[in-house]
């Protein structure tokens, strides 16, 4: 039985080149283009078909059937980590299927130039959110435990 992992977040945020680097697809518009793209897991511990799904925020709440693992892709700011936090809340947590999933992150990007928050070429604090500006990655990843995603940031060119 094939996984569903979900990829979920607005426009232009690099869901599409997140699958393809983790699917390993050099065509983003064959991404684009499909429902869902196809990835196959082996290693020496795991083997496992999966399969991806693309879906804006707003339709994550809907999703079926119910994933295995949801991947939440966001322009790391302050003002988008509260509209996706918001959309979470509100429309997501109260999915019949939310308690079932396995892994939950939430990926901030830097699509709007910059470094994401966190990452390991950004020039703000990354641990102990010592810098003012960073102040919301702090309760960003106060807000993961919290709920149980894992915070990711990825920089310039790491998502694509």
């Amino acid at each position: 039985e094939e996984s569903l992992i979900v990829v979920a977040g607005e426009k232009d945020r690099g869901k599409h080149r997140l699958v393809c680097r983790i699917a390993e697809v050099n065509d983003e518009e064959r991404v684009r283009g499909s429902q869902h793209t196809p990835w196959s897991i082996s290693n020496k511990y795991y083997q496992a078909d999966a399969f991806f799904k693309v879906t804006p925020l707003s339709l994550l709440g809907e999703v079926s059937p119910v994933p295995q693992a949801i991947l939440v892709v966001f322009d790391a700011s302050k003002e988008e980590f509260s509209a996706v936090k918001q959309e979470l809340e509100e429309n997501v947590f109260t999915s019949p299927w939310f308690d079932e999933v396995e892994v939950r992150m939430l990926i901030a990007t830097a699509t709007a130039g910059g470094s994401a928050p966190g990452s390991s070429r950004s020039g703000h604090a990354t641990e102990d959110g010592g810098n003012g500006a960073d102040d919301w990655l702090h309760q960003c990843r106060d807000w993961c435990l919290d709920h149980g995603f894992e915070y990711v940031a990825l920089g310039p060119g790491q998502e694509g």
